[in-house]
C-alpha cells in the first residue's frame, strides 16, 4: 500500500493561505492542535495543515531511507499548495529541506527553536533525546498500563515532566495494552540524518521570494555560544529575520505559547 502522511485540517476550509506546521522529534500531530485553532481564529485567512512525521504518530510503515529529505518529500506528496511552513525543533530543518525543494507558492519559513548546524558527533550521544531513544528502546513493550512507562523512565533518571510527555506518546494495540505510537529505530535513523544535516547554506542562497524567520526561546537549553554566534552573523541577510522570545525555554508553544502566536501573527498577518 502507497504509503501516505497522516494529517490534520485546522481552520476555514474556504481561508485562502495555509500554514503547515511540523512537530517535533517524537511528537506528533495532536503537539499543535490547540496552537493551530487559535492562531487560525486570530487569522481568519489562514487554515492550518498538521501533520504526522513519517516514522511518527499515525504515519508509520513509511519505505527507508529515513532522512529529512524524504520527510520533506512526503509533505510535498501531500500535494497542497504551501504558503508558510513552520517547523519546531527537529520539524525545523524538514521545513528548511521543504524550502530546499522550491514549493509553489512558498513565502515564509519559520523556524521554532531549531539550531540549523550540525551537531558534533562527540556531543550526539551525550544529548537530551539520544538518551531518551536510548532508554524507550529498551522498555518491553506493550504494557499493561501507561503508567509503567513513565515508572521505567523516572527509574532512569529522566524528570517527571519528560516522563509524562513520553507516556502521551503511547497507543493501544489489539488487545488493549499499551505500545509507541511511533518506530523508535525509524527515528533513530531520522535523529542521526538531522544531527549530521548543516541548513545555513540555504539561508546564504535560499528559493526566490522566500523569507526566514528564525526563532530563538531565551531559556532554551540547545543553543551553543557558536551557535548563537553563527545566527548572528545572519543579521545583513533582507531575507532572514530573527526574533528572540522571552519565558520560554525549548516547548516554547507550552512555555509561552501567548507570546509565540502574537509573533506568529505579526510574521503571517497582513
Amino acid at each position: 500500500m502507497e504509503f501516505r502522511l497522516n494529517h490534520e485540517w485546522v481552520g476555514d476550509p474556504s481561508a485562502p493561505k495555509v500554514l503547515l506546521v511540523l512537530h517535533g522529534i517524537m511528537g506528533n500531530l495532536r503537539n499543535w492542535r490547540s496552537f493551530a485553532r487559535r492562531l487560525v481564529d486570530d487569522l481568519p485567512g489562514w487554515r492550518v495543515l498538521t501533520v504526522d512525521l513519517r516514522n511518527h504518530g499515525q504515519s508509520l510503515g513509511a519505505p527507508p531511507p529515513h532522512t529529512l529529505s524524504t520527510a520533506a518529500r512526503d509533505l510535498a506528496e501531500l500535494g497542497v499548495g504551501v504558503n508558510a511552513v513552520a517547523g519546531h525543533s527537529f520539524g525545523g530543518k524538514v521545513a528548511m529541506e521543504y524550502a530546499r525543494r522550491g514549493p509553489r507558492g512558498l513565502e515564509r519559513v519559520l523556524i521554532l527553536d531549531c539550531p540549523l548546524s550540525a551537531v558534533p558527533e562527540d556531543a550526539r550521544g551525550t544529548s537530551e533525546v539520544a538518551r531518551v531513544i536510548e532508554a524507550v528502546s529498551a522498555i518491553p513493550v506493550p504494557v499493561e498500563r501507561r503508567s509503567e512507562v513513565a515508572e521505567n523512565l523516572r527509574a532512569k533518571g529522566f524528570s517527571k515532566s519528560l516522563a509524562g510527555w513520553m507516556s502521551t506518546n503511547l497507543k493501544k494495540d489489539g488487545v488493549g495494552r499499551w505500545t509507541w505510537s511511533f518506530d523508535p529505530e525509524g527515528i533513530r535513523a531520522l535523529l542521526a540524518d538531522y544531527w549530521s544535516r548543516d541548513e545555513f547554506d540555504l539561508l546564504e542562497a535560499p528559493p526566490a521570494g522566500v523569507h526566514f524567520d528564525l526563532v530563538r526561546a531565551v531559556d532554551s537549553d540547545r543553543w551553543s555560544p557558536a551557535e548563537v554566534e553563527r545566527m548572528a552573523g545572519l543579521s545583513g541577510l533582507p531575507h532572514v529575520s530573527r526574533h528572540l522570545l522571552a519565558d520560554a525555554g525549548h516547548w516554547l508553544h507550552v512555555d509561552n505559547p501567548d507570546g509565540l502566536l502574537a509573533l506568529m501573527e505579526r510574521v503571517l498577518g497582513p
